[in-house]
């Protein structure tokens, strides 16, 4: 198993912030901002802030994506950061 980690300061606008990979992985999501209102959003490319599913700030969600899928996320307001941890998992 590979584990990596990055952060990223997201806008209004979903970017991915953990690629597809061959294999599933297991990716941990960590809203970095401390406070109210300051909502991280995270979903597919399609994402938008009426349909995603949203982090509290100081929260963490743990995911497990299957082969081939990606994830992207969106804040608001803008310029919030979100940490991610990444695991591939071998087949």
């Amino acid at each position: 198993m590979t584990i990596s980690q990055n952060q990223f300061t997201l806008g209004t606008v979903a970017e991915i912030v953990c690629p597809a990979d061959r294999n599933p992985q297991r990716v941990f999501m960590h809203n970095q901002e401390t406070g109210t209102t300051k909502l991280i959003y995270f979903g597919n490319k399609d994402l938008s802030i009426a349909n995603g599913v949203h982090i509290d700030s100081g929260e963490v969600v743990q995911l497990t994506l299957n082969r081939g899928e990606a994830l992207y996320a969106l804040s608001n307001p803008t310029g919030l950061k979100v940490g991610i941890l990444r695991q591939k998992m071998d087949e």
